[in-house]
């Protein structure tokens, strides 16, 4: 069942995060694709986390909140403030969206899918073969949207490792801590 007020709560929080970036590209991002991805599901079975409509937001939030709490604790020196950790833990796959006007996940119309294989979406084979970083690297400068070379590498980094099942979220999480510790370090 859908969450309405988890979905407003949840776009809401996004888009105050990226709006604090104060960066008019993110923005128009947001104004554009704010619908589709307030509604866009993360993962297409339904035992993988974040696999239902608002989960793409809901991803990115579990995510930026993980590594923010990772860096204070573990007292580690970044050369970017909190900034960077946000705005590459809130961009960095946003092309599972998919490209500016289709849908990357679509809803499952196979009730053999989704009763025997847990498939509540499937992948919209329109779209073509471009991988999630591809596809988010190209929204992003499609939008304009500047990364320096931290956060492009950042996003590199983390080069479609994302699968969202409930066993490895934990080692995406600290994969991509570890590969963005590594990049975003002091000189």
């Amino acid at each position: 069942m859908i969450n309405v007020e988890l979905i407003q709560s949840n776009w809401e929080t996004y888009q105050g995060l990226l709006n604090k970036l104060g960066d008019t590209s993110v923005a128009n991002l947001l104004e554009d694709l704010g619908q589709r991805l307030c509604e866009a599901a993360a993962t297409i079975h339904k035992d993988e986390n974040f696999s239902y409509p608002g989960g793409l937001i809901s991803s990115k939030l579990a995510i930026a909140k993980h590594m923010i709490k990772h860096n204070k604790i573990e007292n580690i020196i970044w050369t970017s403030s909190d900034r960077t950790i946000i705005k590459v833990a809130l961009l960095h796959d946003i092309g599972r969206l998919g490209n500016l006007t289709a849908n990357y996940l679509l809803e499952q119309d196979s009730d053999w899918h989704i009763e025997k294989l847990g498939k509540l979406y499937k992948p919209n084979i329109d779209l073509g073969n471009m991988s999630c970083t591809e596809r988010t690297l190209f929204l992003l400068q499609h939008y304009s949207v500047s990364l320096s070379e931290e956060e492009f590498l950042a996003i590199l980094s983390l080069s479609d490792k994302d699968t969202y099942t409930k066993n490895n979220l934990g080692n995406l999480l600290a994969y991509s801590r570890s590969r963005i510790f590594r990049i975003i370090k002091p000189n």
